[in-house]
């Protein structure tokens, strides 16, 4: 799911950032952020995340640069399959092509961090995963993300990564990326429970007590919980979120 915005709007292309547009043989990547020679901090959103979500958070990390990227077809092209593995092999080339060499700290909201966890690239030290559901059938809100679809790269990103189209349900399970995980992080977690389904002012966790049990098996990985929060942990708990991105910029 998108994660809430921390901004206002920007009319044209984010202050002190540039546009980075990366050709790959899995088709092209965009950045938005500079390059200084300074190590990465690259911030991967969620779906259907507004373009200037985190704009302002190079002027918060000085000594590093910022670098933020969009789920296929959501302000940037799509990729030859857009789904998460395709996504993160995608990034993998476009950073080993545009930053060689460099240290990268990776920051993935909700869908962002499942490609957080699938991305291979020599430079990543440090993750910071915000939300990672594993599981999506059981996500009582995912058939919801139909009324934001608006073209077939959307359609396909939907029905691939939640497993969702009209009529149709399937599982997409992406337990296997937690397993296969070799880089140390930090999970950060809403407190609110996904189920039962029931109406709520703000949007639950969208990862279940299985999905919880998952992460902590994982040795390489410290698990958070965000008090009184929701899926949008930015959002009600930047404090936590800020300092939990300052912890992982000290791996650089």
């Amino acid at each position: 799911m998108s994660e809430p915005p921390t901004s206002e709007p920007a009319m044209s292309e984010p202050v002190g950032e540039q546009r980075f547009e990366i050709d790959t043989p899995l088709g092209p990547i965009w950045f938005w952020g500079r390059d200084t020679g300074r190590p990465l901090v690259l911030l991967i959103n969620g779906a259907f995340a507004e373009v200037w979500v985190f704009d302002r958070l190079q002027d918060e990390l000085p000594d590093v640069d910022v670098l933020r990227a969009h789920l296929p077809g959501n302000h940037c092209p799509g990729l030859v399959a857009n789904n998460v593995g395709t996504l993160a092999q995608a990034l993998a080339l476009a950073l080993e092509q545009r930053f060689p060499g460099r240290r990268a700290a990776v920051v993935g909201l909700s869908t962002g961090a499942l490609a957080a966890m699938a991305l291979r690239w020599p430079g990543v030290v440090r993750l910071l995963l915000v939300e990672p559901f594993l599981r999506t059938r059981h996500v009582w809100l995912f058939p919801r993300m139909l009324d934001r679809v608006s073209s077939d790269v959307d359609r396909e990103l939907v029905w691939s990564v939640f497993g969702v189209r009209e009529g149709e349900r399937e599982e997409r399970d992406y337990s296997h990326l937690v397993a296969g995980l070799t880089v140390p992080g930090r999970v950060l977690l809403g407190e609110i429970p996904l189920l039962p389904e029931r109406d709520l002012p703000t949007m639950p966790s969208l990862v279940d007590e299985v999905d919880r049990a998952t992460l902590a098996r994982q040795p390489l990985l410290k698990i958070q919980v965000a008090k009184g929060a929701g899926h949008h942990v930015p959002r009600d708990d930047l404090g936590l979120f800020f300092n939990a991105v300052l912890e992982a910029c000290r791996a650089l």
